[in-house]
């Protein structure tokens, strides 16, 4: 390798994998000054969505002495580009005691078995207790003594959690520290733990974000009042649901969907967290709403969070296990599933399917009969359905290349890069000396004109597997095989030479990227892959990057596409936080199974893992 380009390549291989990426990502915070009330006050810190901050809940004589004062809460803090039609996420990511003392007690005017009567009665009160639980950190329990009972000590496992998570309150609200509500605040819910990530509604821009009240251990109902009130090393992760607004709190962890909600009486608090938890399987898993209050009823369970704050908070939750499963996990971890289509779409494509149906029903040894009953599967998001078909079809006709061509291009959707590859890799075997041809569409262009081949399509999504596992080599083989194919027209030229042009840069070869860009042009005629031709004449210097990722002009899709490349753009130009801003933009998409979607997770799970191993 000449030193030139060396150079290029150590310099764009920093680029991808920042050293700084991690340090620029995580802010450590140490809060000095604490709020009795969660309202819109000047923010003590600004983060962007994906920052990761480190901190602790605030130190106060409440915790060391008699009567001592309450410190109040951290916060608000203000994250960038939060809006009211967003949610905000926070994932907490570490939530654990750093002292070794926990005060909590009973007391004669609050709690959930104190008299609600302020006049002298002739019954005597409750007497007011502190007691000092000792926190053994290192074996996770927490210890009191009782001298006063038979068991004369106890050990319980800690649970630690934040009493409090909150953004401020709708308009000019405030509301003292003790209050839970639709904002979320002294939820004081033992499952907003380490591990869960919690979704806020948003009132105000920025959010205005507040934390505090540790408790090594509480139990549900929060009965006396308190928990283990214990002072808490955090962290937080942030991030943005953009234009999915919620209405009351959403807790998720590993088994559980569950929604918080708040209000006196407790029926109310009931209502509340119920009726959101079937609105939330209605919107984002495609329950039918009596369908969802009727499994519901049979399968879900509620707790009491408190019963003892100015609002009682109510958790309803959902298992896990019976959601539908998803179609794909993304690199990143979360699950996909099926989008919504139009009603009118969604019509035309389940009359298209049942078409294919009763053709493969009629003859199901056919292989035509077997691509197109996959096909219409897929074009429903049915990703899975699909390749069971194509592996049906495999097992009838082992040496038939277009079922392992269609076969390997959905386990690119559900993110399967490997058996992709064996797929695609046998595909390519099978189809050598096969006369290439035309490969009709299943959603064909305005122009009803099919503009991909037989060999193209087997050549282009090995490439693509290839690049989306970070073998750029194997991804170059392919794509150059793949331009054999690809001359015919300008849109199959388009798209090879945008994935071939990346992988040039991925393999520090700009020259040759640079070649590749040579007949590209205002001028070509396309029929429909407008958004590989647009980052190719971006990549030219042509188009200005902002302009493909313009809202107004641009639909989702186009967002998926083109947003990777200009992704990409910043990222050969050395503006890395600019790139990673785009990709995570790019995935906040519904899009999942688009190429440049899939991509954009590849390249942000390439930069966690370098960052982490820096770390």
């Amino acid at each position: 390798m000449h030193t030139s380009r060396k150079l290029r390549w150590l310099l764009f291989a920093s680029v991808l994998f920042p050293i700084a990426a991690h340090a620029q990502d995580t802010i450590r915070f140490t809060p000095t000054v604490g709020y009795q009330a969660f309202k819109v006050r000047e923010p003590v810190l600004r983060l962007k969505p994906g920052q990761v901050l480190v901190s602790e809940t605030l130190m106060g004589g409440y915790y060391t002495e008699e009567g001592g004062a309450w410190p109040g809460e951290v916060g608000p803090i203000y994250i960038e580009g939060a809006t009211p039609k967003d949610q905000l996420v926070i994932k907490l990511l570490k939530v654990r005691p750093n002292r070794d003392l926990a005060p909590a007690r009973v007391n004669p005017n609050f709690g959930g078995l104190a008299s609600d009567v302020r006049v002298r009665l002739l019954n005597p009160p409750i007497p007011d207790i502190r007691f000092l639980w000792r926190l053994d950190r290192k074996r996770n329990l927490g210890v009191l003594e009782l001298p006063k009972s038979r068991l004369g000590k106890i050990e319980a496992p800690l649970a630690p959690m934040l009493g409090r998570v909150a953004v401020a309150p709708k308009n000019e609200e405030s509301f003292p520290g003790l209050w839970p509500g639709d904002f979320g605040g002294n939820m004081d819910a033992p499952e907003i733990r380490e591990g869960v990530t919690v979704y806020l509604p948003i009132f105000h821009d920025g959010a205005y974000f507040y934390f505090g009240d540790g408790h090594a251990l509480q139990g549900h109902g929060e009965i006396a009042g308190t928990g283990l009130e214990a002072t808490m090393d955090v962290m937080l992760q942030f991030d943005l649901i953009k234009n999915k607004p919620i209405d009351w709190p959403r807790i998720e962890d590993e088994s559980h969907l569950m929604v918080a909600g708040s209000g006196r009486p407790l029926i109310d608090a009931f209502r509340l967290a119920h009726v959101e938890l079937i609105e939330w399987l209605e919107q984002d898993y495609g329950f039918d709403r009596w369908e969802a209050y009727q499994v519901l009823s049979q399968v879900g369970t509620s707790t009491v969070a408190n019963i003892v704050d100015p609002q009682y908070t109510v958790v309803a939750k959902f298992p896990k296990q019976f959601l539908p499963k998803p179609e794909a996990q993304s690199l990143l971890g979360a699950p996909f599933y099926a989008i919504e289509i139009a009603p009118a779409e969604k019509a035309k494509l389940d009359s298209n399917l049942a078409v294919a149906q009763a053709n493969y029903d009629k003859n199901p040894n056919v292989p035509e009969n077997i691509i197109w009953l996959g096909r219409r599967l897929s074009y429903l998001w049915r990703y899975r359905e699909a390749i069971a078909v194509y592996s049906k079809g495999i097992a009838l006709q082992p040496n038939h290349a277009k079922l392992y061509r269609h076969r390997g291009h959905r386990y690119i959707s559900i993110r399967e890069f490997d058996k992709a590859i064996a797929d695609l890799e046998k595909a390519a075997k099978l189809i050598q000396g096969v006369p290439d041809e035309i490969e009709p569409d299943g959603a064909p262009n305005q122009y009803n004109i099919p503009t991909s081949t037989s060999h193209s399509n087997i050549w282009y999504h090995l490439g693509l597997a290839y690049y989306l596992k970070g073998d750029f080599k194997n991804a170059l083989r392919c794509y150059l095989e793949c331009m054999k194919f690809s001359t015919s027209n300008d849109d199959m030229l388009c798209a090879t030479s945008d994935w071939l042009y990346m992988t040039y840069r991925r393999l520090g070869r700009v020259e040759e990227a640079n070649k590749v860009l040579e007949p590209i042009n205002e001028n070509m005629k396309i029929l429909e892959n407008f958004s590989y031709h647009k980052r190719l004449l971006m990549y030219k210097g042509v188009i200005a990057p902002e302009s493909l990722l313009d809202a107004k002009n641009a639909t989702d899709l186009d967002i998926a596409t083109q947003g990777y490349g200009v992704g990409n753009w910043y990222l050969y130009n050395g503006q890395v936080d600019k790139a990673k801003e785009i990709f995570e933009r790019v995935i906040k998409g519904k899009y999942w199974a688009a190429f440049g979607y899939i991509a954009a997770e590849a390249d942000l799970k390439g930069i966690q893992k370098r960052s982490k191993t820096i770390d």
